[in-house]
């Protein structure tokens, strides 16, 4: 089997794992990094942060640094969260409606494998 699709087995049940096929099976998170270039207004990373406050998702990391080029003041923003799919989705639907988002990248690494290779 697979281990990118295996879920965590519920602790009340007692059941064994899940495949992200079964009917009942929880989506599978993933570390999911975004790198935004914004403009450096005001109250922009309070903006940045309640789309994520908002969905009760907690930001892991949270970078700021000013990058401008040919003296246009720009700032990039790194941010590493824990979602599935749906939840980054649904981010950077929302993240590029901020009028100062120039915009939004991302990059997805399952944390539970990262780990068991790390061991």
């Amino acid at each position: 089997m697979d281990l990118a699709t295996v879920t965590q087995s519920s602790p009340l049940t007692g059941q064994g794992p899940r495949t992200q096929n079964s009917p009942d099976a929880e989506p599978l998170s993933l570390d999911h990094f975004l790198s935004l270039t914004v403009r450096p207004e005001l109250a922009i990373l309070g903006r940045i942060s309640l789309v994520f406050s908002r969905r009760g998702l907690r930001v892991r990391e949270f970078n700021y640094h000013e990058a401008g080029l040919h003296g246009n003041p720009l700032g990039q923003v790194k941010i590493r969260f824990k979602g599935n799919d749906a939840q980054l989705d649904s981010v950077k639907r929302e993240l590029s409606k901020i009028i100062d988002v120039i915009s939004v990248g991302t990059t997805a690494i399952q944390g539970d494998l990262h780990k068991r290779n790390s061991l």
